[in-house]
């Protein structure tokens, strides 16, 4: 596991160098002897990231190469699966809270076996994670052409192994969260002090949770679990994923706090049963309207964009293979009394941004507008996405 880290870090510090060197810098202010560092890594950074989240000019990605291709997307399976156990193991293990998905399961084991024999064995969760997700993981490899996908996917759950240690053991980053960061309500309050406190750290759990589900899903990886099986189903149907893993997270979860109840009743009194089945809706909601915030994957828009330049912007979306189908129109501003042209093109909402950066590259002074598309026929391209 040790080598398998380091070996992870060497070659992400490569791929990165090997990038630096490749794409050298030419911005105009190099040339004019004021060089902003800062603006230049960013600029370097942002276009490295387009062209891991779509694909721009990519070979086939595979076990081996993957490292030198998608190096962002490799650190940010590390830094979601971070947020995740932090979320999961430390805030929601702080109250007991149950989380919702297949992330459910090992934490309901957790649960019984410290309420029978008084052990914290949460330092398992991520093992136990793994192993169920193995399974799933075979059978999206077999039915899915996207193994980009599943390559990211399992490096998150190997990162998760190594956060869960660093959360879940006596470490100096653990001690530091438990004394400036835990909190207790005066009992003498007059809300329940349990209460609010359950509400308060599965608040936080189920924010930093949906934090990096969103962020794994956005960087071509998932959280595994229940996420493998809603990749697959909406990549089919192509479907915004919010309301799918809604609906799949709250079943897991309801169903492990009944085998809860049933198999422990101490450990769920009714009372204790009302406020943990709150905090399961309070986390999955949470958690969800975040996921759709950072990565609303199928949802579609109509952009629209307006310029002096067409015949520039229909080159340049050639010379990139846009996947997309266009219209042309022309006109006449009211304003200016010239002669205008109007670029119309249905897009998935997290392509916007990338696909107007391509246009600025042509014509700096072209503005838009969007229109959100609530139904539209399933031919347009997702092969960016997928």
């Amino acid at each position: 596991m040790v080598f398998l880290y380091i070996k992870i870090y060497y070659t992400l510090k490569f791929a990165m160098k090997k990038n630096h060197k490749k794409n050298k810098c030419t911005c105009k202010s190099q040339q004019l002897n004021k060089h902003n560092i800062l603006s230049c890594l960013k600029n370097k950074f942002t276009n490295q990231m387009n062209n891991e989240l779509f694909h721009f000019k990519q070979e086939y990605i595979t076990l081996a190469n993957i490292w030198k291709i998608k190096p962002i997307s490799i650190l940010m399976m590390f830094i979601s699966a971070a947020l995740f156990t932090l979320g999961i193991n430390f805030f929601l293990g702080i109250v007991e809270t149950i989380p919702t998905g297949l992330s459910a399961i090992p934490k309901l084991i957790l649960i019984l076996v410290y309420q029978k024999t008084g052990k914290n064995l949460e330092w398992l969760f991520s093992i136990i994670f793994l192993g169920l997700n193995i399974p799933l993981i075979i059978w999206l490899w077999l039915r899915s052409t996207n193994k980009s996908f599943v390559y990211l996917t399992t490096f998150w759950m190997i990162f998760q192994i190594f956060w869960n240690q660093i959360f879940s053991l006596d470490t100096p980053l653990k001690e530091f969260l438990k004394n400036n960061i835990i909190f207790t309500i005066p009992s003498g309050n007059k809300v329940n002090s349990g209460t609010l406190q359950t509400i308060y750290y599965t608040v936080i759990g189920g924010t930093l949770a949906g934090t990096a589900i969103g962020i794994a899903w956005k960087f071509g990886g998932s959280g595994g679990g229940t996420d493998l099986i809603t990749y697959y189903i909406t990549s089919k149907r192509r479907r915004p994923i919010g309301k799918f893993m809604f609906i799949t997270s709250i079943s897991f979860a309801l169903f492990s706090l009944i085998m809860l109840y049933i198999i422990e009743p101490k450990a769920v009194n009714m009372q204790l049963l009302g406020l943990k089945t709150t905090a399961v809706f309070i986390y999955s909601t949470m958690s969800t309207l975040i996921v759709n915030r950072i990565y609303p994957k199928f949802g579609k828009i109509l952009l629209k964009v307006y310029t002096n330049k067409p015949d520039e912007i229909v080159s340049h979306l050639k010379s990139i293979n846009y996947w997309h189908s266009y219209n042309i129109w022309e006109g006449k501003s009211g304003y200016t009394g010239q002669k205008q042209w109007r670029v119309e093109t249905v897009i998935f909402v997290i392509e916007k941004k990338v696909i107007l950066e391509e246009i600025a590259k042509v014509d700096s002074q072209f503005w838009f507008s969007t229109q959100k598309i609530h139904d539209t026929t399933d031919r347009i391209d997702a092969t960016k996405l997928n």
